[in-house]
């Protein structure tokens, strides 16, 4: 146990179970007290790692987390106290986990119900190796001025209000953490206030004792007397008799044991704590409050007077000049949260985000006002849902029937256009379903379905101005504007879209008014003497139908209409139908166990024009860094190799038929690079860490490679569509040469090129790909070049900077 004084203005912990509250009321203290630095090292919380955010004084931080005691305590030298806020299940084994640290001094274990047999453990270990445990079923202490342990003296008021924010003279040590707040406040109106105070937990054994702390005071300089509250029940307070008896206690001690109603009682009482409860005559209160006496300690003839005799022991050392009172000093004002001010009604703050179409905030979501549980019982469809997120109204059923028959005749049309062919070729190369569904997505546009809102709005312009078919059709003619609407690439005369018509004849048997419909017929009528597939498609149909529900309804303005069309309500029609089948092709593909697509090389037309070959090049690095320099060309190399693979990929593939739909830079870019992944590109991070794994545990490649078969996973790196043992890659064997030519060591890579070695034998085109060289010379790099620790070796690779090479390395050709 130690002797001396526990913590100070520097002191650090790791708190371990995050838990908001308290570790905010410890950095809000800190403030308080004008530390510099915030008492809180790090947060351990198993399974998560990363920073949490945090406030100190008015600025946010963040402090780290850490999935594991050891590497908290690694990373964190100079956190020497451990605060355990984890449950009595697991209390004692984190803790004995903490108390086995070198770096760890004190734990505080603020669990109740810690299995006692543990507790004698964790007991036996601290006073083995001289540390110190506070606990179990504690709320902790505090230091004033210093450093407070949890949720030690409550809310900053209270803190504030018992003057804990600067050092007093009084030692105080309280079974009882609730009775730990009341005895602050008492001991800050009748003294200069509490130096240190602690409370021991109130189980039967506590992990230190009231008389270890009160040793402990005794030799802290600036403490000048001790106040001692125990209780009822156990002996503990007898082992600070003894100490007042052998006279190694020098300063004057005010104590009351608690619980003295106990006798009042006819059979054992069990109090609040494990360890409160009425026994044989030597633990009641009575008894403990005589032998205290007897030995030398100041004990009042009640609780009630507790305070009297402590504001007189503190003034007749005053009056012998053994305590000169503190001065008192202002604190500073800690800033209000902004939620409790807002709920306190103190300030008004502006809001992010303004939403008209749903609320969450009662017993059930309601969408435009319309409870989830009436849409329920009124047997509202899909439809209904659209007119009341979408409109925000609920509109007549014709309308919401119109709505559901656009959804179910969009939903898929095949798996050759363009919106499904990207999702497939994504789902194929091993993509999630969200991946899938948006590099489809990306494909709507001008040129496949995105044309809705473009029909109604040119077909209302045209109705609404009083324009023949004739004028409206030539007059897009000079424009240079195709008529959106207008023109299929396999419907025509005499094989018109079935879709198309079975939305006209729902429309005018249901419809008050077709009028822009018809106006739609005729333009097709004129169209068509100009060539036989320019009828109205499927885009025209529903943009022309949808103006006549949004006038026929009687529901909308002529302003609320034309804001409808410029939004781009209508396209998201076809979003959200089209987004249906393309969920579909996804399931199917991953049904069907469908391998990576790449394109078939006759069916591109390679030409000789060369436009330009971009590279990547920082020279001024090379020169300020010096030997760094093999780094940056590597890096240089690895982007330059990486940059195309040609236009048959996955990944080119997609951005060309993204392309090709008409849509813009960042879409047809985003569209290829949601295609990289475990199967296409995207494998030189689990290359780099199976590769790693497997020598640095000392695997032979044998050992290796089947054990990787046993777990039926693919060994990262090896393999390829096309290049086999005769014909291998020769962007690996020009980074094969640039290593062996540069790098201090290629271990990883020699390690690599051992395991194709026994691959071969097993299959001819189980060679070492661009991802397994890159990902082992990569290894190569960190390791060699002497700035990097084993520990950022491990995090590089994990968090996936590898494969950040590949996808800024492929972003140059796929924008190309």
């Amino acid at each position: 146990m130690a002797t001396g004084q526990l913590f100070s203005r520097t002191t650090q912990a790791l708190f371990y179970n995050y838990k908001q509250l308290p570790i905010q009321r410890m950095l809000d203290f800190d403030f308080l007290c004008g530390r510099e630095t915030p008492s809180v090292a790090g947060i351990i919380n198993p399974g998560s790692e990363g920073f949490q955010k945090l406030f100190f004084g008015q600025e946010e931080i963040a402090i780290p987390v850490h999935s594991a005691i050891e590497a908290a305590c690694a990373a964190h030298p100079t956190a020497d106290v451990f605060i355990n806020f984890a449950s009595f299940r697991s209390a004692a084994a984190s803790s004995m986990a903490a108390l086995k640290q070198p770096t760890i001094r004190v734990v505080a274990i603020i669990a109740e119900g810690v299995p006692e047999s543990d507790t004698k453990q964790l007991i036996a270990y601290a006073r083995a190796n001289n540390k110190v445990v506070i606990g179990p079923a504690t709320v902790g202490g505090i230091q004033a001025g210093a450093f407070k342990i949890g949720d030690t003296a409550g809310t900053i008021d209270n803190i504030i209000q018992c003057k804990l924010y600067r050092p007093g003279s009084v030692g105080f040590v309280s079974k009882s953490g609730g009775m730990s707040n009341e005895l602050y406040n008492t001991i800050a109106r009748v003294t200069d206030g509490i130096y240190e105070g602690i409370a021991i937990g109130g189980d039967v054994f506590p992990g230190s004792t009231l008389s270890d702390h009160v040793l402990r005071f005794n030799n802290i300089p600036q403490v000048k007397m001790m106040v001692v509250l125990g209780e009822l029940g156990g002996r503990d307070e007898y082992s600070l008799v003894e100490a007042l008896k052998q006279g190694k206690v020098s300063k004057p001690v005010v104590a009351w044991v608690s619980g003295t109603c106990a006798r009042l009682f006819k059979s054992e009482v069990q109090f609040g704590h494990a360890g409160a409860k009425s026994g044989g005559e030597l633990e009641s209160a009575q008894a403990k409050n005589q032998a205290l006496k007897d030995a030398g300690a100041v004990v009042p003839t009640s609780f009630e007077a507790f305070e009297a005799a402590i504001k007189e022991t503190f003034d007749k050392l005053v009056e012998e000049g053994k305590v000169t009172p503190v001065k008192e000093i202002t604190p500073p004002p800690i800033p209000e949260d902004l939620s409790s001010a807002i709920k306190s009604g103190k300030v008004r703050a502006p809001t992010h985000i303004i939403s008209t179409i749903s609320d969450d905030r009662g017993e059930e979501p309601c969408y435009a006002g319309v409870p989830m549980s009436s849409i329920i019982e009124k047997g509202f469809g899909v439809g209904d849902v659209i007119s009341l997120l979408w409109f925000k109204r609920s509109l007549p059923r014709y309308c919401t029937q119109f709505i559901e028959i656009c959804i179910m005749l969009c939903a898929d049309h095949g798996p050759c256009v363009s919106g499904a062919h990207n999702t497939i070729v994504t789902a194929r190369a091993g993509k999630d379903l969200v991946s899938s569904l948006v590099s489809g997505l990306l494909t709507i546009g001008p040129r496949f379905g995105g044309a809705i809102d473009d029909a109604a709005r040119y077909f209302k312009d045209a109705h609404d101005r009083g324009l023949t078919p004739y004028e409206f059709v030539e007059s897009m003619k000079k424009k240079g504007i195709r008529v959106p609407g207008i023109g299929h690439r396999i419907k025509n005369r005499d094989n018109k879209d079935k879709r198309v018509e079975l939305l006209q004849k729902f429309a005018r048997t249901h419809f008050p008014s077709v009028k822009y419909m018809e106006y739609a017929v005729q333009v097709e009528t004129y169209t068509l003497t100009k060539a036989n597939n320019l009828v109205l498609n499927v885009d025209g149909a529903i943009g022309s139908l949808f103006l006549d529900l949004l006038a026929g309804s009687g529901m909308f303005s002529k302003q609320e209409i034309d804001e409808i069309v410029e939004i781009g309500y209508l396209n998201g029609l076809f979003v959200l139908a089209r987004s249906i089948g393309l969920i579909g092709h996804t399931f199917d593909q991953k049904r069907l166990k469908q391998p990576l697509y790449r394109h078939p090389w006759e069916d591109v037309l390679y030409t000789k024009l060369v436009l330009y070959g971009l590279l990547v090049r920082i020279n001024f690095i090379k020169r300020e860094f010096g030997s760094f320099i093999f780094l940056l060309m590597n890096i240089d190399i690895c982007i330059m190799l990486c940059a195309d693979h040609g236009p048959c990929v996955s990944g080119a593939h997609n951005t060309i038929v993204t392309a090709r739909a008409g849509k813009d830079l960042v879409s047809s870019l985003v569209s290829g690079l949601l295609t990289i992944g475990p199967r296409f590109g995207g494998a030189i991070d689990d290359a780099a860490r199976y590769f790693k794994d497997a020598h640095d545990r000392g695997l032979t490649p044998y050992e290796f490679v089947e054990s990787m078969k046993k777990k039926g996973i693919r060994v990262p790196g090896i393999g390829h569509r096309i290049k086999n043992r005769d014909n291998k890659d020769k962007r690996v064997e020009l980074l094969q040469k640039f290593a062996r030519t540069h790098f201090p060591s290629v271990k990883y890579m020699e390690y690599a090129v051992q395991v194709e070695t026994y691959t071969l034998t097993k299959a001819n085109n189980l060679v070492l790909n661009v991802d397994g060289a890159i990902g082992s010379l990569f290894l190569d790099l960190l390791a060699g070049s002497g700035m990097f620790s084993k520990q950022e070796i491990d995090e590089i690779v994990e968090i996936g900077y590898l494969n950040g090479l590949f996808v800024l390395a492929r972003s140059i050709g796929l924008i190309g």
